[in-house]
């Protein structure tokens, strides 16, 4: 019929993974290789291309990996939380992975190093600029400390309207051809004349000969340092979709905790509503890590 279409090389492979998991070996099959979309009433059902299934597989194993994961440390933390039900103090300990600059860096970098920017924002609010409010307070003499907000950067990424997740997100959202190119057309209007983002070419000509800035990339001046990101991949990253006909497969799974990690596979429970991108989930999770790191006393402990 002229469409493109994909198969299985190695059903070796996919016999393996079925009895790991105990699903029907047709059943995922035909999940890697098919989508079926819905709109009101009717469903289509439509081949994926190699590309496209090779998507399907990634974020299946990522999903898989992520979730069995969570369970775990949901597991734990069920196994040896205090059985009491008096409020005590807790102690918690955030090891956090630190600021991120490689020689390549992706939209995992870009996380990360958005993660360590709030992260410093926390330091400053909690640690610099509280303790010298109570110096004030009591009338303590002592040189004042110098030190540079990074809530500007912070903005830069995550505000609801302009930042760069908003623009990314509205990229991944928008109908019609959406590339990591198209991604970065619309940073370099929207960001062009912040001072902490540099893009060869946004309408801000001070980067216009910088070739050590690529076409294909936007640099960031962070409170560590200048990074510069590859616009490669962000898209998909951000995306991250798992077709729901995975997700059905894998419901289907006789393995009962395979079954569980997967409830939006109940037929029962379909739910057509985009689920949230990446970006959208990690910057929650910060959100949520920041409002727990407000409540408590932090105290640091540098690592070499």
């Amino acid at each position: 019929n002229g469409l493109d279409e994909s198969k299985i090389k190695d059903k070796n492979e996919l016999k393996e993974i079925c009895e790991l998991t105990g699903i029907d070996q047709s059943v995922l099959e035909r999940a890697f290789s098919f989508r079926t979309v819905e709109a009101k009433q009717e469903k289509v059902s439509t081949t994926l291309n190699v590309a496209q299934a090779y998507y399907a597989r990634d974020a299946l194993a990522k999903n898989l990996y992520s979730r069995l994961f969570c369970w775990l440390v949901t597991r734990i933390n069920e196994s040896i939380k205090a059985q009491s039900k008096v409020r005590k103090k807790v102690m918690g300990v955030l090891d956090i992975y630190g600021f991120e600059i490689f020689e390549d860096n992706s939209f995992e970098q870009f996380i990360i190093n958005y993660c360590n920017e709030k992260l410093q924002q926390i330091f400053i609010e909690l640690t610099l600029k509280e303790e010298q409010e109570e110096y004030i307070r009591e009338g303590i003499e002592w040189t004042h400390i110098e030190y540079f907000n990074n809530a500007i950067i912070c903005d830069l990424i995550e505000n609801h309207q302009n930042g760069i997740l908003a623009m990314l997100d509205e990229e991944c959202l928008r109908p019609g051809a959406v590339t990591d190119e198209t991604f970065l057309d619309k940073l370099n209007q929207v960001c062009a004349t912040h001072q902490h983002f540099e893009s060869r070419m946004s309408k801000c000509s001070r980067f216009l000969n910088d070739t050590s800035l690529p076409h294909c990339c936007f640099r960031i001046q962070h409170y560590a340092g200048k990074v510069m990101y590859q616009v490669e991949g962000f898209v998909d990253k951000n995306n991250d979709l798992l077709y729901r006909d995975l997700s059905q497969a894998m419901w289907k799974a006789s393995h009962s905790l395979i079954k569980a990690l997967f409830p939006e596979g109940n037929p029962v429970k379909i739910n057509l509503k985009r689920p949230p991108t990446a970006g959208c989930q990690f910057k929650v999770s910060v959100a949520t890590l920041m409002r727990n790191l407000q409540t408590k006393n932090p105290n640091y402990i540098r690592c070499i």
